[in-house]
């Protein structure tokens, strides 16, 4: 399911994915026991308090490293956490989580096997941080495809436009889907400082300047007084959550929230 590749310039590929079930009560909840279910193996680290009382209730987080891809679950006050990100090296090797689609279509299954455990929840959210490396910071700001009437963007250095276009969900009428996308560019540059042993003088090595895009996507569900979500409806939501992600990361475009 986790693959780690380089980065390519003709595709948004994910820096870090997040599923978040937010809950009455996690005190059931165990990190350890959700980590295995998702990955199928014991996490490398796993940190619990063993002593909860109603000042400080039962927390516990459990970390793994797969094919050099950082993996964790979180059990907080309120809500469980499954996080998948990349380990980056340095701007000019970074790395990403390759194929970010059969990524997210995996998490389908397990995010449904996290809610069976978890039961009733108040909210649910997908976030996905997807990248895209340019040649420039006019090629990044290109790989946006954004115009805003009246303003030339051309020379652009810094540039970040978010948006949030709500939708129902298909299969929970009444129900409504937050979609905030921000879209921006950044420049990345590596300096590596080398240790002088307390002598002046410290060698400072400054790497060249590397140009992003940057598509970060943000879907959860709208709050609703009294209203939870069983197992059943989160299966629904997820799987929403999901064919949206991959619809908004295909476009790659703040565009792609008309349809």
């Amino acid at each position: 399911m986790l693959k780690e590749g380089n980065c390519s310039m003709s595709a948004w590929e994910a820096q870090s994915v997040l599923l978040v079930w937010f809950t009455p009560a996690s005190n059931s909840v165990r990190a350890a026991a959700v980590y295995e279910s998702v990955f199928g193996r014991e996490a490398d680290t796993v940190q619990t308090n063993k002593a909860p009382n109603p000042a400080s209730p039962f927390l516990s987080v459990a970390n793994g490293v797969l094919n050099s891809v950082q993996t964790q679950v979180a059990v907080l006050p309120g809500r469980v956490d499954l996080s998948i990100s990349s380990v980056p090296e340095t701007a000019e090797a970074n790395t990403e989580i390759e194929d970010t689609a059969g990524l997210l279509t995996s998490l389908a299954e397990s995010a449904s096997t996290v809610s069976a455990s978890i039961s009733e929840v108040l909210r649910q959210a997908l976030v996905v941080n997807l990248q895209r490396r340019a040649a420039d910071i006019s090629e990044a700001l290109n790989n946006l495809d954004v115009q805003i009437e009246g303003i030339d963007l051309e020379g652009t250095l810094d540039f970040s436009l978010q948006l949030n276009k709500r939708r129902e969900f298909r299969s929970l009428p009444g129900t409504q889907m937050n979609r905030l996308v921000r879209a921006s560019t950044a420049i990345a540059q590596q300096i590596s400082i080398t240790m002088g042993n307390g002598l002046p003088g410290i060698p400072v090595n400054v790497g060249n300047e590397v140009a992003f895009s940057h598509f970060a996507i943000d879907l959860n569900t709208v709050a609703t007084t009294g209203r939870t979500f069983s197992p059943e409806e989160q299966t629904a939501i997820w799987k929403e959550f999901i064919e949206e992600a991959l619809h908004l990361r295909n476009e790659g475009s703040l565009k792609a929230l008309q349809s």
